[in-house]
Formats: C-alpha cells, sequence, structure tokens
C-alpha cells in the first residue's frame, strides 16, 4: 500500500501521497497517474480533490493543479448538501456505485458512473474514486425509453386494430378493433375474419393478396373495405404478418386502421381538382371570347349605323327598305350574341345598383309566361323578406331569360317552371365541397324545371360558350354561358343539380347589399333629343367609326369636330376658339385612353362633360367592369338613338 504522509494543516504537499522513494512507490504512482480510468482521491470530509491523474485531467478539461485546488461539489451537479450526504454513504461503505452528472471545464454536463471505496490514511478519511463516462449509455437509455414511452403513447393513442388470426379465424382482438367493426370482443374471438367483409369476392381478394406479399416480403398490406355489425362500410388499411418468418400457418398478427376519411378526402380532393380545372378552362374561354367581340363590335359598329342612316333616308315603300331592315335585324342578332359573348367573359360594361330581387322578378313574370308558353305553367315563390343586392338590373333580365328560355326547351309538352328567392348563408363547410365559393350571406335565384334533365357528361360543359345539345338553327349556346358570365362578374356563386327524367334546378348565389338602400328598378321610354346648339368633340381611332360616328351627330344637329385618335383630338382642342360642350371618346386608344384624354381636356374646358363609348372592357374607366356613379357611357354598337338619349343625359 502506498505510504501517504500527514498533510499540513492549510493543504498537503503535491506529493503528499508519495514520500518513500522505494520502487513500490514509484510502481503504485505509476498505476494511479497513468491508469486509463478517471481517478480522484478526495476528502472524505471536506471533498476537496487531493490527486487526480492524467485521465482525470483530460476528461473533465481541468490540468490536474487545477483540479487539486478544487472540490468535488464544484464538479458534481447536485448541490453541496446532496454532495455530503452521498460522500457519507460512501464513507460509511453504505454504497459503492453512484451515478453522477459531472461539470467539465468548458461547460458540458457529462453522465459518469463512480466506483467509490473508503481508504483510511494516517488517520485521514479519503474516498478513493474511479470514475466511467456513461455519456452514452444514459443518452441511449433515455432514448430508448423516450423511444418506448412514444410508441406506447402512439399505440393507446392511434385509431388501430389490432388482432391475430389462425387460419383467417380471429384468436385475438383489441379494444380498437372492436370499436372500429361494433363488434365486442366475445363476437369476434373464435369467428372467420369473414365475418367483417361485406362480399366473398372481397374476402378472397384481401386473403390471395396477403398471401402473395407476405411470400414475397414477409408482410402484406391492402386497402378494402369492412362492413361494421350496423350494416355501415367503412376504408380500412390492413397490414398483416406472419408471427413466424412466411409461415402462415401459425398464425398472422395484423393492424387496421380506419382510413374512411382519407378515401372519402380523395374522393373530394378529385372533385374539386375538376372543378377547379373547369373554372380554369371557362376562364380561358372567356379571355379568347372577350377578344373575338371587341373586334367583331367595331364591324357591327359600322353596319348598324350606316344601315340605320340608310332606313331613315330610305320610304318604307321602296323595294330595298325591306332588305336594310332585314340587314339591321340580322345585325342586331349579332350584336345580342356579342353582348353574350362579353356577359360570359366577364367584360360586358355594367351599372349596378341596389334592388330588391323579388320586385324584379315581378315585374318579369308575365313577360316570362309569354316566353315559355300557356302549356308550362310558371310558379312564382318569393321569399317573405329579402335583402338588397347590387346588380345591373338587366342582368338579371338577361339571367332568367336564359333560364327560362333553357328549362322550356328541356320540358316535352306540359310541364312547370318554378322561380324562387330565398335569403342564404353559405358556411365554410358548404365552400369545402363546391370549389370557388366564399363564406358569406347571399340571396339565391333558384329556377326549377321538371324537364328531361341532363347526363353528368352534358353538365360538365353546359355553361362553355357554343356548347348546345339542341339541333341546328336551334340555339348559339350562349344563354346559360351569359348566365355563368354575369354570375362572376357580381362575385357570385351558380350551382346545377339535375339528372336524366328528374328535372334541372340552377340555384344563383349574389351577394347581399348592406351599404345603400333597395331600389327597385324603373323603366321608361326616352324619346331622342336633338341638339340644342351644343359643339361636340368626337375622338375615336377607327376612321370609318369616325365618320359614322360623326354623320350620325351632325344629322341630329350638332356641330362636331373631329379627332383620329387623342394627338389630333388635342391639336383640334388648341385651335379651337369656341366652346367645346362635350367630350364623344373611345375608351381604348393607341397613343392614349379616353379617360387620360378627358382629364387633358378639363384643363382647358373645367365644365367639360365627357361620354365615354367602347366595345370592350370599359376597366381605364370602370373598375372590374363596374362604372362609377356620374360617368357616362355608350356601348358598342349603337344606333343613333341610343347616342342621342346618351348624349342628352351626360349634357343634363
Amino acid at each position: 500500500m502506498i505510504g501517504l504522509a500527514c498533510r499540513t494543516e492549510c493543504m498537503l504537499p503535491e506529493t503528499w501521497l508519495f514520500q518513500r522513494a522505494d520502487k513500490s512507490e514509484s510502481l503504485f504512482r505509476n498505476l494511479f497517474e497513468h491508469h486509463a480510468a478517471v481517478k480522484l482521491l478526495i476528502d472524505a470530509e471536506t471533498g476537496a480533490i487531493l490527486e487526480a491523474n492524467a485521465a482525470a485531467e483530460h476528461f473533465y478539461g481541468w490540468s490536474c493543479q487545477q483540479l487539486k485546488e478544487m472540490h468535488i461539489q464544484d464538479i458534481n451537479t447536485l448541490t453541496p448538501e446532496e454532495t455530503r450526504s452521498e460522500m457519507e454513504k460512501a464513507r460509511n461503505n453504505q454504497r459503492v456505485h453512484f451515478e453522477f452528472r459531472h461539470r467539465t471545464a468548458n461547460g458540458d454536463i457529462r453522465d459518469v458512473d463512480v466506483f467509490s471505496s473508503h481508504i483510511e490514511v494516517q488517520g485521514r478519511s479519503i474516498l478513493h474514486s474511479i470514475v466511467h463516462d456513461a455519456t452514452a449509455k444514459k443518452k441511449a437509455e433515455r432514448d430508448l425509453q423516450a423511444s418506448q414511452e412514444y410508441l406506447s403513447s402512439v399505440f393507446r393513442a392511434a385509431p388501430v386494430g389490432i388482432g391475430v388470426v389462425i387460419d383467417r379465424v380471429f384468436s385475438t382482438v383489441n379494444d380498437h378493433l372492436c370499436a372500429m367493426t361494433g363488434y365486442s370482443r366475445d363476437e369476434l374471438l373464435g369467428q372467420s375474419s369473414r365475418i367483417l367483409y361485406p362480399s366473398d369476392q372481397e374476402f378472397e381478394f384481401v386473403g390471395t393478396e396477403k398471401y402473395l406479399q407476405i411470400q414475397r416480403d414477409n408482410i402484406g398490406t391492402v386497402e378494402t373495405r369492412w362492413q361494421r355489425k350496423d350494416g355501415n362500410c367503412i376504408d380500412v388499411l390492413l397490414s398483416s404478418s406472419p408471427l413466424e418468418s412466411k409461415n402462415l400457418a401459425g398464425g398472422v398478427t395484423f393492424s387496421a386502421l380506419d382510413i374512411s376519411e382519407r378515401k372519402q378526402a380523395e374522393r373530394d380532393r378529385e372533385k374539386l381538382q375538376g372543378q377547379l380545372l373547369q373554372a380554369q378552362k371557362m376562364d380561358s374561354v372567356g379571355r379568347l371570347t372577350g377578344g373575338v367581340a371587341h373586334d367583331f363590335n367595331n364591324i357591327l359598329s359600322v353596319i348598324l349605323g350606316y344601315t340605320g342612316m340608310a332606313i331613315e333616308q330610305t320610304q318604307p315603300d321602296a323595294p330595298i327598305y325591306t332588305y336594310l331592315e332585314r340587314i339591321q335585324e340580322a345585325g342586331q342578332r349579332s350584336a345580342e350574341i356579342i353582348r353574350q359573348l362579353l356577359a360570359f367573359s366577364r367584360q360586358q360594361t355594367i351599372a349596378p345598383k341596389a334592388l330588391n330581387l323579388n320586385t324584379t322578378v315581378d315585374g318579369m313574370v308575365k313577360m316570362l309566361q309569354r316566353l315559355i308558353g300557356e302549356n308550362i305553367h310558371l310558379a312564382w315563390i318569393p321569399a317573405s323578406s329579402l335583402p338588397s343586392i347590387y346588380i345591373d338590373p338587366s342582368q338579371i333580365d338577361q339571367m332568367l331569360i336564359n333560364l327560362c328560355v333553357n328549362a322550356r326547351d328541356a320540358i316535352d309538352g306540359v310541364g312547370t317552371v318554378t322561380i324562387e328567392t330565398r335569403a342564404v348563408t353559405v358556411d365554410a363547410e358548404y365552400c369545402m365541397q363546391n370549389a370557388g365559393f366564399i363564406p358569406g350571406d347571399y340571396v339565391m335565384l333558384s329556377v326549377s324545371d321538371n324537364g328531361c334533365g341532363m347526363p353528368p357528361e352534358v353538365m360538365e360543359k353546359i355553361f362553355e360558350p357554343f356548347y348546345t345539345t339542341k339541333g341546328l338553327g336551334e340555339g348559339t349556346g350562349l344563354g346559360l354561358a351569359t348566365v355563368y358570365g354575369i354570375v362572376k362578374q357580381n362575385q357570385g356563386f351558380i350551382n346545377v343539380y339535375s339528372e336524366p327524367d328528374k328535372g334541372t334546378t340552377f340555384r344563383i348565389y349574389i351577394p347581399q347589399y348592406t351599404d345603400g338602400e333597395t331600389a327597385d328598378r324603373q323603366q321608361k321610354d326616352v324619346l331622342p333629343e336633338k341638339s340644342r346648339g351644343e359643339t361636340i368633340l368626337l375622338v375615336e381611332d377607327d376612321p370609318v367609326l369616325l365618320d359614322m360616328s360623326k354623320t350620325m351627330l351632325e344629322r341630329l344637329g350638332y356641330r362636331v369636330l373631329v379627332g383620329q385618335g387623342p394627338l389630333a383630338a388635342l391639336q383640334v382642342v388648341e385651335q379651337n376658339p369656341g366652346t367645346i360642350d362635350l367630350l364623344v371618346t373611345d375608351v381604348i386608344m393607341p397613343e392614349m385612353n379616353g379617360r387620360d384624354l378627358s382629364s387633358r381636356i378639363l384643363e382647358r374646358y373645367p365644365s367639360l362633360k365627357v361620354l365615354y363609348m367602347s366595345g370592350y372592357t370599359a376597366n381605364v374607366i370602370a373598375h372590374h367592369g363596374v362604372l362609377d356613379a356620374g360617368i357616362h357611357f355608350l356601348n358598342k354598337p349603337f344606333s343613333t338613338h341610343e347616342l342621342s338619349i346618351k348624349i342628352r343625359e351626360a349634357l343634363a
């Protein structure tokens, strides 16, 4: 045994343990200092570290000299009181093995196993401690425990049925499986698993498929359907593995997960994806039709304008008069098709106002009855109380006429068309099932018929322009496309419910309007008025349209200044010494739009009135196709009569 000298009262000499310089002392000193294990000699009374070997220096990060100036309390994470208590146990030989957490010089905390033996040296009580780094072991234990707790938690919380079958007969089932199937444990144990399958075919398919997978991969997973005790079916993900590798005869353990919600979500997602693709297709077609409508409108403006003026200058008994009327009728029908295209593409400029849908529909009932014919009964069921909506009244006319004509054509012989209104609230759940819907308060307009109905493949295309199931010459295929465009332009939604031989119902939802008072539409015939001596500046970049419009205005008696485009118009303003009462300008022009042009001219003529005209979307003067109050707008193509009325409105 190593001879130990007494330590002085203040501190022991650095080599207090190695006073004797003999071979034995050198041997034991080397064993202490160079042993691979971390070793400490600790004063059992005070906790002072008396000696530390090189392994301790490496492990803790302090030098041996630094360690010998420390107490074990400086290293142990226990409180000083707890540390003294543990040292007392070691000193009294109550314990030899301790599990501690020790600090290192860089601030790390390490788990350690400490083996302490108590020795007496010249009357001093000393603890010889061997320290093993247990950090990795403790971490592995904690990870294992956490993993076990996690798996146990998942097992308890997950809605998974678990069981064992032998020859496909239940031998063990858990509570989750009973809850899934509605059967008690006693009702399942000893029963064939066939009890859970809705058909023999499904039962045989699952058995065959799992057998093949288990033979190949030692595990089989299939999606199937189970029939609960109450008769309802659920979608199940079934995973099975043999108790003995690839030996089904010894029994199979399985887990069953109810995936009904997931399968329903997949079906809903496929439905929503189809609705989204349809909406994108409709939007693309809308942009295309809007461009076509713009170009065609300019041509129609010239045709109808000159035809109208030619009719005014032709005697009714002249042979050419009838031809001119036919040209005008064809042009007007073409103009109506253009208006439908613009309505579908949501590029129709509108002037909405607050109105009561009941009042508006009520004023149309007699006309709609004549439209659908006497053999079809028109049932009008208005809501007792209805909030206002904000929409152009003419658009209500368009929607009702198109829907009622569609309903009439779906009825063979005698039938009923029902128009109904109702205030509704659309919730988030409904929006989840119907792509494009937004939660909120709406006024619903419903048009139903008991006609032939439609199969799904027809319903997918009914809002596409030019799509029709009618014969050649019986329809343009723009009626329902027009309805769709109007609804979308007014931030509304439309749903269709139909089955072959069971009729069709269209439900239109328009947002409720609460910012203004209800206003009912008032229609009145306005007679054309001629000039009262005013001067009009006419601006149009199309020379043919410019010439035609100038002729119309001059025939109405106005003094007309013309500018073929904005820059030419500004030159006319500079050279004109007199007053200009009204600016009549196209909206979309290459050099400058109509609104910017009017702003420039208003600098010289502050009291100038403005009438905008366009055959396309008036987004320059309208917000999303909706005219602000006080803005006067004339849709192309227009007649002399329509032009005269709009001019007087603008000059009023």
